[in-house]
């Protein structure tokens, strides 16, 4: 009786979680053993299926990584305006945006290989998270096209617009973006929360 009660009073002080929450992870923890004892260096993973799947998502992260890195050289050299078949002027607008795509791109790919390796790694990976880090790249490259678009336009004047027109600029604000884009969607989410109040589903009863 004792134990279900602590159990339960546990249960009451766990922070509890809805749409819009971001778990927070120790990516650089002081204790590099992720809880192993000395010597004990045998895979945690022993499944067939299961290491097909971990080296599955490494190579596909991998693709993304240095296609990434190709395409930004690529729209640097300005190969795709002889695809195109544009202007001087329509090609230095689709520069910029192509950038902001491609740069958000590769931050999100760099979150989502430090998510995978960090996670094997702990023992925490597992085949259900297959959606968000096949996604998060692209949800990132999508998060960086908008809010570089929003700051080209002069909508919200805060940085510099011929600034951040320029491609080192906007690659690495791209990449920032989208490093860190799953973290910032979740505190934009609680921003709107407050400023828009709640979802029904999620308010409590009158009392």
């Amino acid at each position: 009786m004792a134990n279900r009660d602590a159990q339960n009073q546990k249960a009451a002080l766990a922070p509890r979680h809805h749409i819009g929450d971001h778990e927070e992870v120790d990516f650089a923890p002081t204790d590099l053993t992720d809880g192993r004892e000395e010597k004990n260096w045998r895979s945690r993973y022993q499944e067939r299926w299961c290491r097909f799947q971990i080296c599955a998502e490494a190579l596909y992260l991998l693709v993304l990584l240095y296609g990434s890195a190709f395409l930004l050289l690529l729209v640097w050299l300005e190969t795709p305006q002889s695809w195109l078949d544009v202007s001087d002027d329509q090609y230095a607008t689709f520069q910029v945006y192509a950038y902001a795509w491609l740069g958000g791109l590769l931050g999100g790919t760099l979150f989502a290989v430090k998510w995978l390796y960090h996670t094997v790694g702990k023992g925490i990976w597992n085949a259900d998270r297959l959606p968000w880090r096949i996604f998060i790249p692209h949800l990132s490259s999508a998060f960086s096209f908008g809010l570089i678009a929003i700051i080209t336009s002069s909508i919200f004047p805060v940085l510099n617009q011929e600034l951040v027109r320029q491609g080192a600029a906007v690659v690495g604000l791209s990449l920032i973006l989208g490093y860190f884009s799953d973290f910032t969607v979740a505190r934009l989410y609680r921003l709107a929360e407050n400023l828009l109040g709640t979802p029904t589903s999620h308010r409590k009863p009158a009392d």
